[in-house]
């Protein structure tokens, strides 16, 4: 009896955390495990391609844009806190030859956590991402200085 009582409470425990991981990942929570949970789930995801994006200054600054079909997500655990009322992060599509497209807009809050946005892509072009750090609230129409960019390694 003691064994299975146990076993259940060990069960319950399971499915609790696999609920809050799931949970997190799909609202942008925050937690360490959730970029490594979001390139995993990309990564065992056919047609899914993770494109890694760095900084070119430092290296320090890092972002992964998981892309199935024409949605992304866009992973991150290192970039700098904002403050979100003031600030936020866009994710920018670079088509070749053409002009910046802002994806999506997200914010890094508190220290050493994970963001995980979700996007749509503007075209087919999906082949170059930036993130940059904007003032104010909403995507605008031209980024301003890019923190990390990457490109695709195939198609």
């Amino acid at each position: 009896r003691l064994s299975r009582a146990w076993l259940s409470a060990a069960a319950a425990a399971v499915v609790i955390a696999a609920g809050v991981v799931g949970w997190q990942v799909g609202t942008g929570g925050h937690s360490h495990d959730a970029v490594q949970t979001a390139l995993a789930s990309c990564q065992h995801t056919t047609g899914c391609r993770v494109v890694s994006l760095t900084s070119s200054s430092n290296g320090n600054e890092t972002a992964y844009v998981m892309v199935t079909g024409d949605t992304v997500q866009v992973a991150t655990k290192t970039l700098p806190a904002i403050d979100a009322s003031r600030q936020t992060y866009v994710l920018w599509q670079m088509p070749q030859g053409g002009t910046p497209v802002g994806i999506v807009a997200f914010a890094v809050t508190g220290g050493h956590t994970a963001t995980v946005a979700h996007g749509t892509l503007a075209s087919g072009d999906a082949t170059v991402f930036a993130i940059s750090r904007e003032a104010g609230t909403t995507i605008p129409v031209r980024p301003g200085t890019l923190i990390v960019t990457g490109r695709t390694t195939s198609a």
